[in-house]
């Protein structure tokens, strides 16, 4: 696979899946490769790529490293003193929350605060739906 041969030195997990999907603004392809993990308790935050790959599906035409440093939580310690509630994290690669925090929202059904960095901005990743929850001043 095409994607799979250029992932970075991030590798967050030692498990990546994969997930295809046509570019809506192109004959391209888009390609997820989202880092994963067969235990229950663990919540994989970071560590994700996404690839654009030409129609032909023979070149790499870009190359997205969604987050800077590997995030992976443990739901056990997370809720030691009660039920988690919702899960927190700083991302630093783009001023606005990407779809993998969308994705791990909507997998593990918990809220995600994303804190932005250069625009010191809170977003509420909630399910599919992303709201600006705070502005620092």
């Amino acid at each position: 696979m095409t994607a799979a041969n250029q992932i970075g030195e991030l590798r967050c997990a030692q498990r990546y899946n994969a997930v295809v999907l046509k570019d809506p603004d192109s004959d391209d392809w888009l390609v997820w490769l989202l880092a994963s993990t067969t235990d229950p308790n663990s919540l994989i935050l970071t560590g994700h790529y996404r690839f654009r790959i030409s129609a032909d599906g023979h070149s790499l035409l870009r190359r997205d490293q969604l987050s800077a440093t590997c995030i992976t939580s443990d739901r056990r310690e997370a809720a030691r003193d009660g039920q988690l509630n919702a899960l927190v994290v700083s991302h630093i690669v783009s001023p606005l929350p990407v779809e993998t925090h969308v994705f791990a929202s909507l997998l593990y059904r918990l809220p995600i605060y994303v804190v932005t960095v250069g625009n010191d901005t809170i977003w509420a990743v909630e399910g599919a739906k992303v709201r600006r929850s705070h502005v620092q001043n």
